[in-house]
């Protein structure tokens, strides 16, 4: 018996890895670029999630954080500003409100955001390639 569960212990150890790095954190690649997001991103309900400054910052733009209102501003000269807050469905693209299907969250002190919400409503598009779990932004 004692045999049976040390065998069946190693089998499950062999294998956890294999499910780990499976699951591991999405790519990103951002005009032909690799961006490495530090926090990694994450996978949440079908939605890819990444910090907001390390993607913004590569696609040119500044964040503000608005403590008080948990409230991010994506800007730069040229373009509306995109306003995101913590846990909220809608958001603001200059004068426009902007309906959202997942939410702005904090993890650590990180603000994380829906990669495709960010990218397209920024003026990029983006696609997601399964296979590699990659999401390229042009």
């Amino acid at each position: 018996m004692k045999k049976t569960w040390v065998t069946l212990f190693i089998i499950i150890s062999l294998l956890l890895p294999i499910g780990v790095s499976a699951a591991s954190a999405p790519q990103i690649q951002i005009q032909g670029k690799k961006v490495e997001a530090v926090p990694p991103a994450y996978i949440k309900n079908g939605r890819t999630y990444v910090p907001l400054r390390y993607v913004t910052e590569a696609l040119g733009f500044t964040v503000d954080w608005i403590e008080d209102a948990q409230t991010v501003v994506i800007g730069k000269p040229g373009f509306s500003n995109l306003t995101l807050t913590i846990g909220k469905s809608v958001g603001r693209y200059g004068d426009k409100a902007i309906r959202l299907d997942a939410s702005p969250e904090i993890r650590g002190d990180r603000t994380f955001v829906p990669l495709r919400i960010i990218s397209e409503n920024l003026g990029y598009k983006v696609q997601w390639i399964n296979s590699t779990r990659t999401v390229i932004i042009d």
